[in-house]
């Protein structure tokens, strides 16, 4: 499942097409877009790209195609194009107009703030970044920031390719104590917290399962010696993070990103985004919503089997929301696993149905947690957060609060079951979905 943004948002000025030179794109939605604004699109490797240009048409070009149509945008910050070819007899008729930038001189003025949204593959995943700023350069500088926040993290968490930090971290020797930068430390502090908390649920240790399962390809079924193996090396306490360092107790690769990188990568982008001028920001990444400033958002939350079908509004006003479910991968199902989240304290694949949203102040709590809950189960998950409400005298950075939504299906009726936090925050956009909002103390599942 993944949040999806609602369709109703800001009003964007007009603003004047820029080719960078990360691979991402600038988006300047303008009176004739809509809701499609004209965008460079890249694929998911990390950090480059060869960009596509679609055209309102879903025609689209590469860069290479698109020198011409780049000259074009600049002579307006508001034409379209339907295809290729169409462009050619513009360049024509706009030759003459080459020597002035209408950006500078033709377009009108900007008054009061402007939001500039820019799109990039990022950690595997898709980025979607809006920034709203007193101007455009400071809009442009902050989503510039948030943005090398997000590559520095995917180059240091990644462990896909070698020379990252947690890459050298699972291929370091045996029983050698590593020095960690300051940022991977709290970052794996972090994790080791909910390890703890979650007695084991969530577990950032388990690259011998993922491997044992061929998750990060079409997915396989272990024997179950090899099985037994794996279980027996995927664990934290098969590392040992002490004063800044962190040694691998184990002769294969440890540590696995998949269920805190994202949240990981946001919050150093949120951190970033402080450093700016920016008023406001929101971040997808792959579905994980975060947000920078003041203000409400309006998110749509997806049917859980059915992802292209928005059934809960929520209306969000800071904080990261992240979501776990089964319904993203089909390779491992194909391969008759019931899905791609693995239970660390079983070894084999959580056997729980829909979809669990988490809300925390911290995106890497929320990735954490999503995670967490959703293979502790309806039950165990309910109980948990209901313990920590009862218990939680305030809100602070060791203890945050947190917010769970349950969706799935019973029957031919859709089940959300929601924390009393997002009472008044949070209704159901269809007459087959039951919202309930159960007291605290009260038990939904038996």
């Amino acid at each position: 499942m993944q949040a999806v943004l609602s369709p109703a948002g800001p009003v964007y000025p007009r603003a004047r097409f820029r080719l960078l030179d990360q691979g991402d794109e600038w988006i300047p939605p303008g009176p004739c877009l809509g809701d499609q604004p004209l965008a460079w699109m890249g694929d998911q490797r990390p950090g480059q790209s060869e960009d596509r240009l679609p055209s309102l048409s879903g025609v689209s070009f590469s860069k290479k195609e698109a020198t011409i149509s780049f000259l074009l945008l600049r002579l307006s910050p508001i034409c379209c194009y339907s295809s290729p070819m169409s462009v050619l007899p513009l360049l024509f008729l706009g030759l003459g107009a080459l020597q002035a930038d209408p950006g500078v001189q033709g377009a009108p003025a900007i008054n009061g703030p402007v939001t500039i949204e820019r799109r990039s593959g990022l950690m595997g995943t898709a980025l979607r970044l809006s920034v709203t700023a007193a101007d455009r350069p400071t809009a442009l500088a902050a989503s510039e920031a948030a943005l090398v926040a997000l590559l520095a993290a995917q180059r240091r968490l990644s462990t896909w390719t070698e020379g990252g930090e947690l890459s050298e971290l699972n291929s370091a020797p045996l029983g050698a104590p590593q020095t960690l930068s300051p940022l991977l430390d709290r970052e794996l502090t972090r994790c080791a917290h909910w390890w703890r908390a979650t007695a084991g649920a969530f577990d950032p240790a388990l690259a011998p399962l993922v491997a044992a399962w061929g998750l990060r390809g079409r997915g396989r079924l272990p024997a179950s010696a090899e099985l037994a193996a794996a279980r027996e090396a995927s664990t934290w306490q098969r590392g040992r993070l002490i004063e800044g360092t962190f040694t691998r107790n184990t002769h294969q690769p440890l540590l696995e990103e998949g269920a805190f990188g994202k949240g990981a990568g946001l919050a150093a982008a949120l951190l970033a985004l402080e450093q700016t001028g920016a008023q406001a920001a929101l971040l997808d990444l792959g579905g994980q919503i975060a947000l920078h400033g003041p203000g409400e958002r309006a998110l749509h939350l997806a049917d859980p089997v059915d992802r292209q079908r928005p059934v809960l509004e929520l209306v969000m006003t800071g904080g990261s929301l992240a979501t776990s479910g089964n319904s993203e991968r089909s390779s491992a199902r194909a391969a008759g696993i019931r899905g791609h989240i693995l239970d660390p304290r079983t070894g084999q694949p959580a056997a729980t149905t829909g979809s669990y949203t988490v809300w925390t102040p911290s995106p890497l709590d929320a990735d954490c947690l999503s995670t967490a809950l959703f293979v502790m189960g309806p039950a165990q998950a309910w109980a948990w957060v209901q313990a920590r409400r009862q218990n939680q005298e305030s809100s602070s950075t060791t203890n945050p609060v947190v917010e769970l939504i349950i969706l799935d299906w019973h029957g031919d009726k859709l089940r959300a079951v929601a924390t009393p936090g997002f009472k008044g925050r949070l209704r159901a956009l269809s007459h087959d979905i039951e919202l309930t909002f159960p007291l605290d103390g009260e038990v939904p599942w038996k």
